[in-house]
Parts: C-alpha cells; sequence; structure tokens
C-alpha cells in the first residue's frame, strides 16, 4: 500500500497549473519539478508526494512517527507549490468518476491505495 500527500486533480488541470499545453507529456514534466503525478484511475490524478510505506508498516510504527512522517510530507508538498509558483486559489478537485469541487488554497490531502 502507499500513502501520497497531495491533491487529486485533472489532467487538464496540471496542464494548467504548470503552463503546459495539453499534450504535454505531464507525468514527466512535473517530475522535474520535485513533485509526482500519479494517475488513480477514472480521470483522477494526484499531484503531490509518496510517503515511504516502510515508515508505516516496517513492522510496527507508533502514531508519533506515522504523523510525523505525514507532517513532513505536507510541508514538503507546500514548499513545492511556493518553489513553482502554482497558483491553488482556484483548485479544482477531481473526484475518481465523479466531478470537480471547486476549492480555493486548499491544504494537502493524504491518500493511501495501490498506485
Amino acid at each position: 500500500m502507499t500513502i501520497f500527500v497531495g491533491y487529486p486533480i485533472s489532467y487538464e488541470t496540471a496542464c494548467r497549473l504548470f503552463g503546459q499545453p495539453d499534450e504535454t507529456n505531464m507525468e514527466v514534466f512535473v517530475k522535474g519539478t520535485g513533485f509526482e503525478l500519479t494517475y488513480t484511475d477514472k480521470g483522477q490524478y494526484l499531484l503531490g508526494l509518496r510517503v515511504e510505506a516502510a515508515r508505516f508498516w516496517d513492522p510496527f510504527v507508533d502514531v508519533d512517527k506515522a504523523v510525523t512522517a505525514l507532517l513532513d510530507a505536507k510541508r514538503r508538498v507546500k514548499e513545492l507549490v511556493q518553489k513553482n509558483n502554482l497558483d491553488l486559489s482556484d483548485l479544482p478537485l477531481q473526484e475518481m468518476e465523479g466531478e470537480e469541487i471547486p476549492s480555493k488554497n486548499p491544504e494537502p490531502f493524504v491518500f493511501s491505495g495501490g498506485f
């Protein structure tokens, strides 16, 4: 299982955030910014960072260490947002198989799954 900290967005939103045309290979482009862009399924991508799974399951991790790992990832994501001058003031969040949800300057979210 993978833990990911970041934002659920559409491909089109990723292109807009980074000022790239739709035909850009965004996964490769975004990797050069320090972020990771991961396709989950059904039109949803995650923009952010993976948290090492070993920090949660190897073999047991206390709550303080797990929370610290998540907070550290959140801090790094926010630093990358600032470093890359991303404007999150109007960031539509993409539900899997759903509609976009309007948001303004959201904090990073946490996701878990097999992506």
